[in-house]
């Protein structure tokens, strides 16, 4: 998954990802373009 190589930098965990932005994975997705 592109999104989560790209802040498992940053964040670290995908799911980290998810949390912050209180998205379903498929319009985190999507708003990362």
């Amino acid at each position: 998954m592109l999104v989560g190589t790209k802040f498992s930098k940053d964040f670290g965990d995908d799911d980290t990802i998810i949390e912050l932005l209180e998205l379903p994975l498929d319009d985190t997705m999507n708003y990362r373009g």
